[in-house]
């Protein structure tokens, strides 16, 4: 199956967090500078609301989410709503792509300096986001 460019050149993938400010989120992480560029003048543009964290991730109100598909589809084109994923921490990945596996989940790890994000067909995202959540969660205890 042929991966978009768009997801080959930007790592986009959406993401839910939570933030106790503004209740739900989804954050997108572009890797190529000249798209986030346009990206954040679009956002400008369009007053969404969003915010920057340290490793460049731009977390927005999920209510703003037709705001930013438009600002993704300016860029890239029509989105591709057959992937679905998750960046982890890069300790967390070992574990991550062991258990997909044993699960027959195919998916794709695109990694940048201190997170890896796990990118896999829609049809198994709930499956999928199980196992992180796991995963992330038994990591999470072990640390307390």
């Amino acid at each position: 199956m042929k991966l978009r460019t768009s997801i080959i050149a930007a790592c986009a993938i959406l993401l839910l967090s939570c933030n106790e400010n503004s209740g739900i989120e989804e954050s997108i992480k572009i890797y190529d500078e000249d798209m986030n560029a346009r990206f954040m003048q679009i956002l400008k543009d369009e007053n969404v609301n969003y915010r920057i964290a340290s490793d460049g991730q731009i977390f927005y109100p999920i209510e703003q989410r037709n705001k930013i598909k438009k600002a993704q589809e300016a860029i890239w084109g029509p989105i591709d709503e057959s992937k679905k994923g998750a960046s982890v921490q890069r300790q967390d990945v070992s574990e991550i792509a062991s258990r997909l596996t044993s699960l027959g989940i195919n998916y794709e790890v695109f990694h940048d300096e201190n997170k890896s994000t796990f990118s896999w067909s829609s049809s198994v995202n709930t499956e999928a986001m199980r196992v992180v959540s796991e995963v992330v969660s038994k990591r999470e205890q072990s640390e307390k």
